[in-house]
């Protein structure tokens, strides 16, 4: 398929199954919780909140972080992300709560878009802890891998049709969810973070440089809360752009599977880019960075409670 051939089903122009919805998406984005299970005095303790930002394919309007202890808006620099980061030196009595209020516009993805950054391309082509780009596992999946014409597109093509023959979306048992090729390629079930790693895996080992985001789904209804986190990717086409991707959602809507390569709905609101995340804490790199996160002496605190919701945003 050609890349123009690609958009035009992609955008629905061509194809009448194709509707990706509106072309952008106003709502107000809540982010509530407290960290539990931390004595008094105990401490350090630190906070890390993934804030929504301004990027190609959504503007935040407005932002605002309320929490119990003091902190900032701080920046990863590796990935850019926006993060919050509070510290209090001794945990208070009561448990730490926090609130992000977020005003997003998200546009809807129609194709190319974007520049390779300095240091994307190595960055975006190297291993991370689960997601491998070479030895016995990946080889061997490689070498069953159908042939092509060869090109960036059709490469990706190619490996975005793999993962869905090779897939299945659901989440049973324990082991699903942390994004690791190794699970994908043997228990070949998962939710969007396997779907997409072992996407990612072979990509970077086809010398397709590919990023991985993640962020909060918005249904159908104007105001709801969230019950999970989505997760896609995009895939660096040369002389085209970065070309979004959404393996998980293309399996469970076979119907409309063309939509998937090349162009997203305006049903997401993105939070934070990339895996094994580097924000100064003591607990090791966050496999992927999408819920609030915090230790406490250099620990982690497992009770950190959150819920997530959105509604309609005010003035637009």
């Amino acid at each position: 398929m050609t890349l123009a051939a690609l958009l035009l089903v992609a955008t629905g122009c061509g194809d009448a199954t194709a509707d990706v919805g509106a072309s952008s998406r106003d709502v107000v984005l809540v982010l509530e919780g407290s960290v539990d299970g931390v004595e008094a005095g105990e401490g350090p303790l630190e906070l890390w909140l993934p804030l929504p930002a301004t990027g190609p394919h959504q503007e935040v309007v407005s932002l605002e972080v309320t929490a119990s202890i003091p902190g900032g808006r701080v920046v990863d620099p590796v990935y850019g992300n926006v993060v919050w980061r509070g510290r209090v030196d001794q945990a208070p009595a009561e448990p730490v709560t926090f609130r992000v209020s977020a005003e997003v516009r998200r546009h809807e993805v129609t194709g190319p878009s974007g520049a390779l950054a300095a240091g994307e391309k190595e960055r975006f082509l190297v291993a991370n802890a689960r997601v491998p780009v070479d030895g016995p596992l990946v080889d061997a999946v490689r070498a069953d891998l159908p042939s092509d014409d060869g090109t960036p597109l059709a490469r990706a093509r190619t490996l975005f049709d793999f993962v869905l023959s090779h897939m299945e979306y659901k989440k049973v048992g324990s082991g699903w969810g942390t994004g690791s090729t190794a699970w994908a390629c043997s228990a070949r079930y998962g939710n969007c973070t396997d779907f997409h790693a072992l996407f990612t895996s072979l990509a970077r080992a086809e010398g397709l440089p590919t990023r991985f985001h993640i962020g909060y789904p918005l249904g159908p209804d104007a105001a709801a809360e969230v019950g999970g986190y989505h997760c896609w990717a995009d895939v660096w086409i040369e002389g085209e752009g970065w070309l979004a991707i959404d393996a998980s959602e293309a399996w469970k809507h076979p119907e409309s599977r063309e939509r998937w390569f090349g162009a997203l709905p305006a049903d997401r609101v993105e939070v934070s880019i990339g895996r094994d995340l580097e924000l100064g804490q003591g607990g090791g790199p966050l496999n992927y960075f999408v819920a609030p996160y915090a230790e406490v002496g250099g620990r982690v605190v497992e009770g950190v409670s959150t819920t997530v919701r959105y509604g309609g945003a005010s003035g637009r």
